[in-house]
């Protein structure tokens, strides 16, 4: 889907302009954010996709798919990373080290580095090289439990009931913005942001609006009006990344959940 690797490509490139100080994109760690709602978009699309032709969904295959898809490149980011540690680091880097490829490998990143105090947020020099491991935690976290939930609630019937599941997962979806904002400590913002809790409304927004999109895309006059959906979901991701600030208080308090009903509304518009 090009239109969709497309804006990975603004998401990551985002992401590295704000990591390298680009003034001009203060809020390039929004990128992420963009990550987090294509996962869950895509992932429930497929398992939604799943469903309707088969009338099951495999979780053996999906897990083995998330594997194949993702681990070998870890690994070996991983044993790069140990390397380098070995042969450049002291006994007590290789020791800290050894921490953060044990929370890379098990995808507990992100609370690893709630519990060690490493802030996304501090500069570069001395970081672990593995701290963006934190995002591939929650993606994973997710990955191993929504596949299973969807199954026990298509089991359950609830896939033939949109409405219901649309409601349920916006209910989870504002108990996680709740839970990102009661967990923002002005101070020290590192629980809120690598928090899964309240992360997990970005994911679901993506949740949300596979659901709702599911099948529209057959129906005859699906893309009327859509271009100026994707225009203006672009505008203001754009505009977005240059006036957002990772530290301020609005994107804990409601301006990531905005964020991600911004680039929910872009995938809609360029699906």
């Amino acid at each position: 889907r090009p239109a969709l690797d497309g804006l990975r490509a603004l998401a990551v490139s985002s992401v590295v302009a704000y990591h390298f100080g680009w003034g001009a994109l203060p809020g390039g760690f929004l990128g992420v954010d963009v990550f987090f709602v294509l996962s869950g978009y895509l992932i429930t699309s497929i398992l939604l996709a799943e469903h309707a032709q088969h009338g099951r969904i495999a979780l053996s295959g999906f897990y083995l798919r998330r594997v194949r898809r993702l681990f070998p490149a870890l690994a070996l980011v991983v044993l790069a990373v140990l390397v380098v540690t070995a042969r450049n680091g002291s006994p007590l880097q290789l020791q800290d080290r050894f921490h953060d490829m044990l929370a890379a490998l098990l995808y507990y990143a992100n609370w690893h580095y709630i519990a060690s105090d490493q802030s996304y947020f501090a500069g570069l020099s001395g970081a672990s090289p593995l701290r963006h491991t934190w995002s591939l935690a929650i993606e994973e976290q997710f990955y191993f439990v929504w596949p299973v939930l969807l199954v026990v609630l298509a089991r359950l019937g609830v896939l033939r009931r949109r409405w219901a599941l649309l409601l349920g997962v916006g209910a989870l979806t504002g108990l996680s913005a709740w839970a990102m904002a009661h967990a923002f400590d002005p101070d020290a913002p590192s629980r809120a942001y690598y928090g899964s809790d309240g992360r997990a409304q970005q994911l679901l927004v993506g949740v949300l609006l596979a659901v709702g999109l599911f099948g529209l895309r057959e129906r005859e006059g699906r893309r009327t009006g859509w271009a100026l959906v994707s225009l203006l979901g672009l505008g203001a991701l754009l505009l977005s990344l240059n006036r957002y600030h990772d530290q301020s208080s609005f994107y804990y308090r409601g301006g990531a959940l905005l964020g991600a009903v911004v680039a929910a509304g872009l995938i809609a518009g360029v699906e």
